[in-house]
């Protein structure tokens, strides 16, 4: 598996046998587990998580929503687990079973791991899939933000004002960058990628795999040491009213040929 990303996820139900084993499949009267499993075979730990092996060199977190604790958001990758704060999970999916449906009040706290916090001029690369039909809220898909030495707040945002998809960053000498696409809000499934690239000096907002905005010019330190936890679905008073599938975060600036392979295969190098 080239880049040692899987592709065609899928969640298959596993079983405990009765000499203690997990298995695939059958197990009719055992007591059941959840786990992930791709259709090509992908390596998978007891416990449902993906083997190093198959992690993306590039990965940092991938979460499913496919857990089967759910107070807790599980980092499938590399363990930067989240407490699930009031979402609700659904079967309307893009990837697996399920997914996480927000409404009003409802968060995921993923709490401020270092490896989310990226390094000042890191690139990086988040993306997801999200379902929402809601055009009355500014929707916030998720936080994080950054804080320099005189508590200038750097802070990027995944956001949906009102219907409208938008990545949103703040370098340290104060300045805004919006990248602005398409209206979303249709109860369809969209994949939105968020692209900052620290060598080009720009951000990239994907939907569907197509560039819809690319802002340049951000020559400045976009983000510092993070002062704050990195939230899904909220906002201050702004809330996700809608469902997300399959967020990944990556340590790279994900290119075109990349986002189109992972909208069609699951899989960045495919």
């Amino acid at each position: 598996m080239a880049g040692g990303e899987s592709s065609s996820f899928r969640t298959r139900r596993r079983f405990i046998q009765s000499n203690g084993e997990l298995a695939w499949g059958g197990g009719d009267g055992e007591s059941w587990v959840e786990a992930i499993e791709s259709s090509d075979g992908i390596t998978v730990t007891a416990d449902g998580a993906i083997a190093a092996s198959e992690i993306p060199e590039s990965g940092i977190s991938r979460y499913t929503f496919e857990e089967t604790v759910d107070s807790t958001l599980v980092d499938v990758w590399n363990g930067y687990n989240g407490v699930i704060n009031g979402p609700s999970y659904d079967s309307d999916s893009v990837e697996g079973s399920r997914s996480l449906r927000f409404g009003d009040g409802d968060y995921v706290n993923l709490g401020q791991y270092s490896a989310h916090e990226f390094a000042a001029g890191e690139s990086f690369t988040v993306t997801w899939w999200r379902k929402s039909s809601d055009t009355g809220n500014a929707a916030y898909i998720a936080n994080s933000y950054s804080q320099d030495a005189s508590g200038q707040q750097q802070p990027w945002y995944l956001a949906r004002p009102k219907n409208q998809a938008e990545f949103y960053l703040r370098d340290t000498n104060g300045d805004n960058f919006h990248a602005q696409g398409p209206n979303i809000a249709d109860n369809e499934w969209h994949m939105q990628t968020c692209v900052y690239d620290a060598e080009a000096a720009e951000i990239r907002l994907y939907i569907d795999g197509v560039l819809e905005a690319t802002v340049g010019g951000v020559t400045e330190e976009p983000y510092g040491n993070n002062g704050g936890d990195f939230i899904l679905g909220s906002h201050s008073v702004y809330y996700l009213f809608g469902r997300m599938d399959d967020l990944r975060l990556y340590g790279k600036a994900l290119v075109e040929t990349e986002v189109v392979n992972l909208r069609d295969t699951g899989s960045i190098t495919r």
